[in-house]
């Protein structure tokens, strides 16, 4: 091989090497992007996202002020997950 050859190669892995960075630092902004989204409600959601005391619901089911049954009115399941 020749010299302009070897430089030629050294120039394409170079720039090789280079787009693979970018890309893979581009990919990785965008996983952590998505896993920030994700874990706040979708843009034009119905209803707002509340905190829950569990403790005081727990201690209002021992109160026997909450109900701990299932809801009455709710079609069960069968066996191939058809209501």
């Amino acid at each position: 091989m020749r010299i302009n050859e070897k430089i030629f190669i050294l120039a394409v892995a170079v720039v090789a090497l280079i787009f693979c960075a970018i890309t893979l630092s581009q990919t990785r902004d965008l996983l952590v992007q998505s896993a920030l989204e994700s874990a706040a409600p979708a843009p034009g959601s119905a209803g707002t996202p509340r905190t829950l005391d569990l403790n005081q619901i727990k201690q209002m089911i021992r109160q026997k002020s909450l109900s701990n049954h299932e809801a009455d009115f709710y079609k069960k399941l069968s066996a191939e997950g058809k209501p």
